[in-house]
């Protein structure tokens, strides 16, 4: 058990690292934002449907794709660029509480999934290592 807490761990802190970093020239920093938090949200939403082995690999599927938009939301942040301090601070707050929401489903998603299928855990590290590659893209 004191595994899967830390692999989740582990995933939370990188999606919110991900998620406070995240956010094109015709973009903005709140339309990023948006887009980063209703993918966590769909990520959120495939762990919590998974429900044995069979179900694991849909969602597995389902996760590699939400990977190739989280992807792209890097490449969006990286066109954009980054907020002063103030402006950063300001849209941190007006969307710190689905940020802890987000979050927090993510980690009981996460943690529940791999309670019922430990393949489950593989897969996550794949989506952490991918959540990682975009915080190094911001």
């Amino acid at each position: 058990m004191t595994r899967v807490l830390k692999g989740t761990g582990f995933l939370a802190l990188l999606l919110l690292g991900s998620l406070l970093s995240s956010c094109s020239s015709e973009d903005t920093h709140e339309a990023i934002m948006k887009d980063h938090l209703a993918l966590m949200e769909k990520a959120a939403a495939i762990l919590e449907a998974v429900e044995n082995k069979d179900s694991t690999a849909e969602a597995g599927k389902k996760l590699e794709q939400l990977s190739a938009q989280f992807e792209e939301i890097g490449k969006r942040s990286e066109a954009i660029g980054t907020l002063d301090k103030d402006s950063g601070t300001a849209l941190q707050d007006k969307f710190k509480t689905r940020q802890e929401e987000v979050s927090t489903r993510m980690i009981k998603a996460s943690s529940a999934a791999i309670t019922k299928s430990g393949e489950m855990q593989k897969i996550l590290q794949d989506l952490a290592k991918v959540m990682a590659h975009q915080r190094k893209q911001l």
